[in-house]
């Protein structure tokens, strides 16, 4: 009886969007079959393929996978708007701002073992906020932010500069600047905050060289 030879079909690419094997089924080199959940090859057969489909350790991988949280999202900050950990963080850069604009970090520790003891909720939901954290916060988050937000609201528009000397409590002398400028942003004429500088010297020489160095930052 002569021998029966068996050729192999050829796998179709568009098996690979059919729902029941979209996400886990893709083409391997020779043709083949290959599903990504179990690390399986298949041949290029749409019964096989079908046939896998109703394992048992395909349907484990299956669930298993539906159930983790893909790795990117812990690495990234696309996190759900009821997610706690976001509300956390709207909540203690909400309250840091309130310090900067309102208050002193001095009332950040009685204020925060309020805030804790009142609305913190379960231990892993409490909002923790001391003045460290609420330092960290207003020198390294909102205060690049609101620079880099003046940056683009200012552009190349025109501006004045209002300028004050002073010495503080360590009898150092420092120079602050506000700026006055026309806002594309809110449609208005707005003056706020610019920066600090220590002063070197306290002549005319200084003086420029202190509101140089704050443009130029």
């Amino acid at each position: 009886m002569p021998k029966v030879s068996f050729k192999l079909g050829k796998f179709q690419k568009d098996w690979e969007e059919r729902p029941d094997f979209k996400g886990w089924l893709k083409e391997k080199s020779g043709d083949m079959g290959f599903c990504k959940l179990c690390q399986h090859t298949i041949r290029p057969h749409l019964a096989d393929i079908k046939r896998h489909a109703t394992t048992q350790k395909h349907k484990a991988n299956l669930n298993a996978s539906s159930l983790q949280k893909p790795v990117v999202k812990f690495f990234t900050h696309e996190y759900d708007a009821n997610d706690v950990l976001l509300s956390k963080k709207k909540t203690e850069l909400r309250l840091s701002l309130f310090i900067a604009c309102h208050s002193t970090l001095r009332a950040v520790d009685p204020l925060g073992e309020i805030i804790q003891a009142d609305f913190g909720g379960s231990a892993k939901d409490a909002i923790r906020l001391h003045r460290t954290k609420c330092r960290a916060i207003i020198a390294k988050v909102l205060g690049p932010f609101f620079k880099e937000d003046l940056i683009h609201d200012l552009a190349n528009a025109p501006f004045s500069i209002l300028v004050d000397e002073a010495t503080d409590i360590s009898v150092v002398k420092i120079l602050g600047l506000s700026i006055r400028y026309y806002s594309s942003k809110m449609n208005k004429i707005v003056t706020t905050y610019l920066g600090m500088v220590e002063l070197t010297q306290s002549d005319a020489i200084g003086l420029t060289e202190a509101v140089s160095k704050i443009l130029q930052q």
